[in-house]
């Protein structure tokens, strides 16, 4: 007789072990090393200003259900780069968040080049 043993297995963070919580911190750097102003993704429902205590001015915070980026952050984040700049590239992976009608169009009128 075989006996068939079925193994259910789910994959988590190891990041975040049994303590914390996931903040998502897109960066973005030139070239040259210029940075844009951080950005924290938090996985809230609505924002909460002293999270923002003891932060970088200028930091933006964003909230998502699950603290991931989505359409909307990702699009705001792609927003505060420096215009002043030439040309940008933006790499992105295919994920259905990274990709957007709005970003496409952004881009485009902003010599951003995406990926």
């Amino acid at each position: 007789m075989l006996l068939v043993k079925k193994q259910v297995g789910s994959i988590s963070s190891s990041e975040r072990g049994s303590r914390g919580t996931i903040i998502t911190a897109p960066f973005c750097c030139s070239a040259t090393r210029k940075f844009i102003l951080l950005t924290l993704i938090f996985p809230r429902k609505k924002r909460y200003p002293r999270y923002l205590n003891n932060m970088s001015p200028g930091t933006l915070d964003l909230v998502t259900d699950n603290g991931w980026i989505s359409t909307d952050t990702g699009y705001s984040n792609l927003r505060r780069r420096n215009k002043k700049q030439n040309k940008c590239l933006l790499i992105m992976d295919n994920h259905s968040t990274h990709r957007s009608i709005q970003v496409s169009d952004y881009a485009s009128k902003n010599d951003v080049m995406s990926y």
